[in-house]
């Protein structure tokens, strides 16, 4: 298509100044009968720039008629697509559970300057995102009763079906194993019922806002309660993460948000308060 391109003007890959160059792209990308977008067009970029080094090398031009910018090659984006992914090692994902977000001494102790909040809430949180494989919406939007934890049980494992939270709202099946619902437990004895009682008065002041549930029904799977003065009821799985942040149970000891992970005024945490943990435990762990 640039040899074509270049004919038409009467030129060939000696002659095209960066000028003929960045025409052929803005009509690549703006002009043509079907146009391409910018990662199509970074990947034609790439083999225009290697057809010049190599005709470069073998003695044909000088070298590419285009400028280099200071990001890089002006023909291409200058957006970089490689991922740079990079696994941690088990010893790493532990100071980082542990160390980051637990507040423990790098060598397992207790360190008693830590100011953190909520660190079993934090850890528990962290593991049962890597026991499972589930998103931040989709682990971050859990309620109680997908894990069989209403009512005070505590089963072993749990099998959660995902749709309105999961990725594209595709339903799938998530299986929580033993590991991940045993470092729940310290967070729902220790620190959650504490949250709850320190919100009641919050709560209360917004009921009139708030997806009040009566009772759970069909085996933890459906919640009935009122909704904007409504009575209601909703299938759990298909509830979005701005009603799940809403909900909350009635209990003889006052409002409970359903919410697995709760913060200060028993609401659940948004994606930017988990960003803000996660950045603490990056400060901390280098400290």
């Amino acid at each position: 298509m640039l040899l074509n391109f270049l004919t038409a003007r009467g030129l060939d890959l000696r002659l095209a100044t960066e000028n003929d160059v960045l025409e052929f792209r803005r009509w690549r990308r703006e002009d043509a009968e079907e146009t391409v977008g910018e990662a199509t067009w970074d990947r034609d970029a790439a083999a225009i720039g290697g057809l010049y080094d190599y005709l470069a090398q073998v003695g044909h031009v000088s070298g590419r008629p285009w400028r280099a910018t200071g990001r890089g090659e002006s023909l291409g984006s200058g957006v970089s697509r490689d991922p740079r992914v990079r696994h941690m090692e088990l010893d790493q994902y532990l100071f980082f559970r542990d160390v980051g977000f637990g507040g423990l001494q790098p060598g397992g102790c207790l360190d008693l300057g830590f100011r953190g909040w909520r660190p079993h809430r934090n850890r528990s949180a962290l593991e049962l995102a890597l026991m499972t494989g589930m998103r931040i919406q989709e682990w971050s939007t859990l309620l109680l009763p997908e894990l069989g934890l209403a009512g005070g049980s505590r089963p072993a494992v749990a099998d959660v079906d995902l749709a309105a939270c999961a990725k594209y709202g595709r339903p799938r099946s998530v299986y929580v194993p033993r590991d991940a619902m045993e470092l729940l437990e310290p967070y729902l004895l220790l620190e959650r019922s504490g949250i709850v009682a320190t919100a009641q008065r919050t709560l209360r002041r917004q009921v009139r806002d708030l997806f009040v549930v009566q009772r759970i029904e069909g085996d933890g799977t459906r919640v009935r309660g009122v909704l904007e003065g409504v009575t209601v009821t909703r299938v759990i799985k298909d509830m979005k993460p701005g009603l799940r942040r809403i909900t909350v149970l009635e209990t003889s000891d006052g409002l409970d948000p359903l919410a697995l992970f709760i913060g200060k005024g028993g609401r659940m945490l948004t994606g930017s308060g988990w960003d803000r943990i996660r950045w603490r435990a990056w400060k901390r762990m280098k400290q």
